[in-house]
């Protein structure tokens, strides 16, 4: 793989995540994506598809170089493959357990900021003869969106076609009024944050992270969560982040933790890019601070609340505020950049995070093997024990807990009962639609 010529600066965003990582908390993101079996995909096959697929991919050819206080992209040179691309055997009887189990020591291990700032690891030996890629790039090059440039290079969407998928772009190109009433919006935004604060006490997930991580996943039916979305009125997220609170409230209730009125602040990542940017790679997110309704046991009325607490996150631009916060970090000299954002992110926030990427809901392939998941795991925050994503990518959304073990022992238990709440949700809105009809 031949680097790219060029050099340059990260923008504000990467730059935060470069600053915010530590020993115990590494900042990269991945996917767990699990594929059908039949005849079994080979590491030489894998190479030669990585090689030719993510010669569009321009941080995958960078490497990070410090100078004059600061980080900047350099070519990488000829790229190793085998520091790269490796290989795993599960050992029988190859069970989603002992899948998660490598899966969380993968996911401790940060990126060598020597070379390309990406890993992928095929695993075979799960049950049934299927097979599984593990993705793990750092937050300073994906973001969410970015991340599906990464599965645009690498999956098809038809078997047997050697041919990149094309996702549809998402946002919008921006003129001289829209850019003119964004950095409107970006002072408007701060000063929300300003009066009255985001910050919240502490709360169950709460505490100084490890380095140690644990992982739980399940799938949600896209076309259940889409028919949810009609019944109800609200948006797609609104189905997804209600599941996540419907859920959570469930697991807390069995350790005695919440009641009907409690809530718990998740940040949610929301992207900034507009359409010029596409799913390029690179970093562009900000931040909204969501009160979820963990004390609501009906699914509808937690959905509710989440879609009107979004809605007016919205008309006060608390995320562009918080994009120009970290932006004006660039202000300081820096040497002190990395510090003013570690003590921003160390104050209370939020309880947990909570990301949802929205993608293609067509069944998608890697190299004619059928995708039958792709499951998120996120970074956490040092003192933020909890993340959750949800990934669409086919008609199954991956939805992915990772966590701190010693604060959350049994994340398994968690993803299953936020995947409870969304069965049980559905089975609610017929009878709610029967007696209506009634």
């Amino acid at each position: 793989m031949q680097a790219q010529r060029t050099s340059e600066r990260p923008a504000v965003v990467e730059t935060a995540f470069l600053a915010l990582e530590q020993k115990r908390v590494p900042m990269h993101v991945g996917a767990i994506v699990v594929f059908d079996g039949g005849s079994p995909l080979s590491m030489p096959e894998l190479r030669k598809h990585v090689t030719g697929r993510t010669r569009g991919l321009a941080r995958f050819h960078q490497r990070l170089a410090w100078s004059g206080g600061g980080w900047t992209w350099v070519p990488a040179g000829r790229i190793d493959l085998v520091a790269h691309l490796f290989h795993h055997e599960l050992p029988a009887p190859g069970t989603t357990e002992q899948l998660l189990e490598l899966c969380a020591r993968l996911h401790e291990q940060r990126l060598d900021r020597g070379r390309p700032l990406w890993e992928m690891h095929l695993v075979d030996g799960l049950a049934d003869g299927r097979q599984a890629l593990v993705i793990k790039t750092h937050h300073a090059i994906t973001d969410g969106l970015a991340g599906l440039a990464v599965a645009e290079a690498l999956f098809d969407m038809a078997p047997g076609v050697d041919k990149p998928c094309s996702l549809p772009v998402m946002g919008f190109a921006p003129g001289v009024l829209e850019t003119a009433m964004a950095a409107v919006h970006r002072i408007e935004g701060l000063a929300v944050l300003a009066a009255g604060g985001p910050l919240a006490g502490a709360g169950p997930f709460n505490a100084a992270v490890s380095a140690r991580r644990a992982l739980g996943i399940t799938g949600l039916p896209v076309a259940e969560v889409k028919r949810l979305k009609r019944a109800l009125g609200v948006s797609v997220d609104d189905v997804l982040v209600g599941a996540v609170a419907t859920g959570l409230g469930a697991y807390l209730r069995r350790r005695g933790y919440v009641g009907e009125s409690a809530t718990l602040r998740a940040m949610l990542p929301v992207s900034t890019r507009g359409a010029e940017r596409g799913f390029t790679l690179g970093n562009h997110v900000s931040s909204i601070f969501v009160d979820l309704p963990v004390g609501l046991a009906e699914f509808a009325s937690a959905v509710r609340h989440v879609s009107w607490s979004k809605a007016t996150l919205r008309t006060t631009h608390a995320a562009d505020g918080g994009a120009l916060a970290i932006e004006a970090t660039r202000l300081l000299p820096a040497p002190l950049q990395g510090p003013a954002l570690r003590f921003v992110s160390g104050l209370p926030f939020a309880h947990l995070i909570v990301s949802d990427v929205p993608g293609p809901d067509q069944p998608m392939f890697l190299l004619g093997r059928r995708i039958m998941g792709s499951f998120p795991m996120m970074p956490l925050a040092a003192d933020i024990g909890l993340s959750i994503a949800i990934l669409t990518l086919g008609p199954v959304a991956g939805l992915g807990v990772t966590a701190d073990p010693d604060i959350v022992p049994d994340p398994q238990t968690l993803a299953d009962d936020i995947g409870r709440a969304l069965e049980g949700a559905g089975s609610h809105t017929i009878q709610a639609r029967r007696r209506k009809a009634a």
